[in-house]
């Protein structure tokens, strides 16, 4: 999929615009057209960005082997976009667990995006993890 998104989230930051975050969007795969189930996958980059923080992600959508590998895996780090320091690292799923790691302090914060928790909460844990963490920021 080609193109950016901005997501703009007003209750953060300072003025009235908030905080802006802009996004690329990964590619995504089809598998198991000729037989097997038919699985959707997502593969390749996406990079987010916030000039306000000063942050920017580099998140891989892993995709499964052919023999081996797991469906919905991600990777990436959360850099300072100043100084190229290496601030977070991601692992997990992106349809289950996501584990944050600060790699100053070497302290994991899992992110439980599943069903049964909500997505919300999920996405609440990992803004709130982030906004603290940034502010520590010089």
């Amino acid at each position: 999929m080609e193109g950016t998104a901005i997501l703009r989230l007003l209750n953060r930051g300072k003025g009235p615009k908030g905080e802006r975050y802009i996004l690329t969007q990964p590619n995504m795969y089809a598998r198991g057209i000729l037989f097997g189930k038919m699985k959707y996958e997502l593969g390749d980059h996406s990079f987010v960005r916030c000039p306000e923080l000063g942050l920017t992600a580099d998140i891989e959508f892993k995709t499964k082997g052919y023999f081996s590998g797991t469906y919905n895996a991600i990777g990436g780090q959360i850099k300072n976009e100043h100084t190229g320091e290496v601030l977070y690292e991601l692992s997990g799923l992106w349809s289950g667990e996501m584990v944050i790691k600060d790699v100053k302090v070497k302290v994991s914060q899992v992110s439980q995006m599943c069903l049964s928790n909500g997505f919300r909460r999920g996405r609440r844990i990992f803004f709130s993890t982030l906004l603290r963490r940034s502010q520590h920021l010089p």
